[in-house]
């Protein structure tokens, strides 16, 4: 009875402050009544729930209808902790709440009188000092959030009648500031989706109400928060949460070749850069390189994609990658390597560089040894117009090629569909090479005034007059110093093979020399090999392209010998390369069946009537089929240059046999590594390999030279 009685005091006094005081209390009633008349007699009609007592529920009913009388402010004296929803994260893509609309005891969306049912079904229910467990639907009822469900829990129901909750909205930002400023402040940022009243899930006679929001594609450093609206204004936030972690993108920088693969690397090397980035916030938006260790970053891309760079400067070198995503987080990796002077170790020396737009002609590049130094012919290529291609001729200024002269146009108008052909005639380089426009020019022998190359005068040889049936193309040009005769093997329009040869040591019988002319219905031929071999000139050969692709042949240009095959392919290449190895002809293939690979066979006479087993160049089972193959003397033994494929990518591989006649070879050597190294030329320099690569990078085609 006591203890009723307290409550009843409590009751009156809560009365009372909502009031104006007696005097005025007769007009506020009238107003009061007049506004919720309705819901005053549905008040008075309200039976008391089962197992509350009598007496409870009209101290419940009549306190509530002494709010409603009022016409004073119905707010509580501050905001109950039910006003915010709590959110969480499921770490995934998944948003989780609960609902929290101040005085709807019964969770059906709006405060009206039926939210009087559950205060008074659990009224005296107390587990203070504690609090109810947020989750049942205790902790509802328990307007207050005290651990207690008494009188003044009424007040929520007041204060917030008829207020509803239609809907929650959903709100994602990545700048926390967008979170709402207060209570009441209106949103500044559109929601990212809503959720509906009607999706809530849980027993709302036991429990508290649940909702949930699948985040599609959940941007790393996103915030979360949701807010109730009742379709036209929005209530109070809930917590903000953190949605996936930003973590700072890690990535691994890679350059090739590095020691593992190469332990002869030199100062300079051309290096192939990349990177791989993971983390952060998925989407990286520029990779940067220092290459120089100096701290600043000089190189900028887009992507982590393979880009070529030459790297001057002996010793440990450090080359370092930054990543940045788009939250502007950034990671770093760094690389060392370790880069050698003097002799045994192989250098790399840019040539040429040219933009994408123009290029360096994969079949007009050879390189050739020029009394002492290297030297090389190429075509750099403009498109569309053959009028604008260009055939140069370079000469170092040393024999390990650290430093080169000057370049010199032997030709505009170069037919860069075709080859090069560049050899010493009477010590003098001397180049064969097509002209004209249209594809329809003369084929043309060309010699230097001096030793060196220094300077080329007007002594253009007309080696194959023009004719609109010719595609004047030079597949390969040779010369015997000691007996000085001069053979081109060159094509027509329909890519027959055609050659021709002199008889006297200034290159002017040309036409004279019958014994050395022949043609050979052989479609196809893109590259093949052409010999002294004593006092005759020898043709080699790959019908890549005229059929089965099967036949390697040999011919010696005398007008009586017959074609001999030299070897059986499965699958040949229309590039060969052809050198006298311990003084008989010796023919590098390309075999691209799975089964083959870079081939090298060697004849057993002098003559080429018959051949040897052919030998598969370790390593060479990946050879690129439609690119160049190269095949040299170098310090007594053969040695080979090709691209290939590889798990690292395209790559230029190198290898020596290890005896004089190529019978066995030793462990390929890779060189570089590019977005497509596709010119290979082999020549040796006193005792050393030179080579020339281009490839194909990031914005342009490149054109440099290799010494070991």
């Amino acid at each position: 009875m006591l203890r009723s009685c307290l409550f009843l005091l409590a009751g009156l006094t809560l009365l009372a402050s909502c009031s104006d005081g007696a005097n005025s209390q007769p007009a506020a009633a009238a107003k009061g009544q007049g506004a919720h008349a309705r819901e005053l007699r549905q008040l008075e009609a309200m039976p008391a729930p089962a197992g509350v007592a009598a007496e409870t529920w009209e101290l419940l009913k009549g306190t509530l209808r002494a709010m409603l009388l009022s016409d004073s402010p119905r707010t509580a004296s501050a905001a109950p902790a039910q006003a915010q929803s709590y959110l969480t994260f499921d770490g995934t893509a998944t948003l989780n709440w609960d609902y929290a609309r101040p005085g709807d005891y019964n969770q059906d969306s709006e405060v009206n009188i039926s939210d009087l049912t559950p205060l008074g079904a659990s009224f005296l229910q107390s587990v203070a000092p504690a609090k109810f467990p947020r989750t049942a639907a205790t902790s509802v009822v328990d307007g207050d959030d005290n651990g207690e469900i008494n009188i003044s829990d009424i007040t929520p129901i007041g204060a917030n009648f008829h207020a509803s909750v239609r809907k929650y909205n959903v709100y994602a930002s990545l700048n926390a500031a967008d979170y709402p400023s207060a209570p009441d402040a209106v949103s500044t940022i559109a929601p990212l989706g809503s959720v509906d009243f009607t999706a809530a899930t849980g027993n709302k006679a036991t429990q508290r109400l649940q909702f949930s929001f699948a985040v599609q594609s959940p941007q790393p450093g996103a915030s979360y928060w949701v807010r109730p609206s009742d379709g036209t204004s929005e209530g109070t936030p809930s917590n903000m949460v953190a949605g996936l972690a930003i973590n700072p993108p890690a990535v691994t920088l890679s350059f090739f070749p590095d020691t593992t693969v190469n332990p002869a690397l030199g100062s300079p090397m051309w290096l192939t850069f990349s990177a791989q980035a993971s983390g952060g916030s998925g989407t990286y938006t520029q990779f940067e390189y220092d290459l120089d260790n100096d701290g600043t970053f000089e190189t900028v891309r887009p992507d982590g994609s393979r880009f070529g760079q030459l790297i001057t400067g002996a010793g440990n070198r450090v080359f370092t990658v930054r990543v940045t995503d788009d939250a502007s987080q950034q990671g770093m990796d760094s690389k060392v390597v370790l880069l050698k002077n003097g002799p045994d170790v192989w250098h790399a020396f840019v040539l040429d560089t040219r933009d994408s737009g123009t290029g360096i002609n994969n079949a007009a590049a050879q390189i050739r040894d020029v009394n002492g130094n290297p030297a090389v012919v190429y075509n750099v290529a403009a498109q569309p117009s053959d009028s604008d291609n260009l055939l140069l001729y370079r000469r170092a200024d040393d024999a390990n090629g650290t430093a080169w002269g000057a370049s010199v146009e032997l030709a505009s108008g170069f037919v860069n569909q075709g080859g090069v052909g560049f050899a010493l005639v009477d010590s003098y380089p001397t180049v064969a090479f097509g002209v004209g426009p249209a594809l329809a020019g003369p084929l043309v022998l060309r010699r230097a005034d001096d030793p060196l190359g220094l300077t080329w005068g007007g002594n253009n040889q007309i080696i194959d007059s023009a004719d609109p049936d010719i595609v004047p193309y030079v597949a390969d040009y040779t010369s015997d110093i000691i007996a000085p005769k001069c053979g081109v093997a060159h094509g027509n329009g329909a890519r027959d093979l055609m050659t021709s040869g002199n008889s006297d040591s200034d290159e002017t019988n040309w036409f004279n020399d019958t014994a050395h002319q022949e043609t050979f219905t052989t479609p196809g031929v893109v590259r093949p090999g052409l010999l002294h071999v004593g006092p005759a000139l020898c043709l080699s050969w790959s019908n890549a392209l005229a059929g089965d692709g099967t036949q390697i042949n040999y011919h010696v240009l005398n007008g009586i010998s017959p074609i001999v095959e030299a070897a059986t392919a499965l699958d040949a290449s229309p590039f060969i390369s052809s050198m006298l190895v311990d003084g008989l002809p010796a023919i590098l293939f390309a075999d691209t069946d799975p089964t083959r690979g870079l081939t090298y066979v060697r004849a057993l006479d002098v003559d080429g009537t018959t051949w040897g087993t052919p030998v598969l160049i370790p390593g060479g089972g990946l050879v690129l089929g439609n690119e160049p193959v190269a095949l040299a003397v170098v310090n007594g033994n053969p040695a080979v240059l090709w691209g290939s494929s590889s798990a690292f990518g395209t790559v230029t591989m190198y290898s020596e046999a290890t005896d004089p006649q190529g019978t066995a070879w030793g462990t390929p050597t890779i060189l570089s590594l590019d977005e497509g190294p596709w010119l290979h030329d082999l020549t040796g320099v006193g005792a050393n390999p030179a080579i020339i690569v281009g490839t194909t990078g990031f914005k342009h085609e490149t054109l440099y030279f290799g010494r070991y």
